[in-house]
């Protein structure tokens, strides 16, 4: 797992140097939103719909698509038993910490050519 961490982390830094902070950190974060995304695929492919309400779209309101969600969401919890029997390997670091391992980096890089300033808030404006 620490090999497969540094590589990552040297990826990281190669790609900072080529694309800058911005894109990187913009990259790495849309990443993350869809592996969350799709790690509930399944709960969705699970949820069934009665077919015999489809064909009486009146019957089909709000309260109904909430009460299908809520009655399949109880089954959600019972995913994460599944990762606890079966973990996966960890081949990259956290997010919050390459994203801060980037800033960090790129804070360093810019104080060293004298761009402006380095405050969070201006984080995500490339200085070239």
């Amino acid at each position: 797992m620490v090999t497969s961490w540094i590589v990552e982390h040297e990826a990281d830094l190669n790609a900072l140097k080529e694309a800058g902070y911005k894109a990187i950190a913009s990259s790495l974060l849309k990443l993350h939103l869809y592996g969350s995304i799709e790690s509930y695929s399944q709960y969705v492919k699970e949820i069934e719909i009665n077919l015999e309400e489809l064909e009486n779209p009146s019957k089909i309101t709000c309260k109904y698509v909430l009460k299908t969600l809520f009655k399949y969401s109880w089954n959600v919890p019972l995913h994460y038993f599944d990762f606890i029997r079966r973990p996966l390997y960890y081949t990259h670091p956290p997010l919050e910490f390459r994203i801060y391992k980037l800033f960090n980096e790129w804070k360093h890089v810019e104080r060293e050519k004298g761009n402006g300033s380095t405050r969070p808030g201006e984080a995500f404006n490339d200085h070239g």
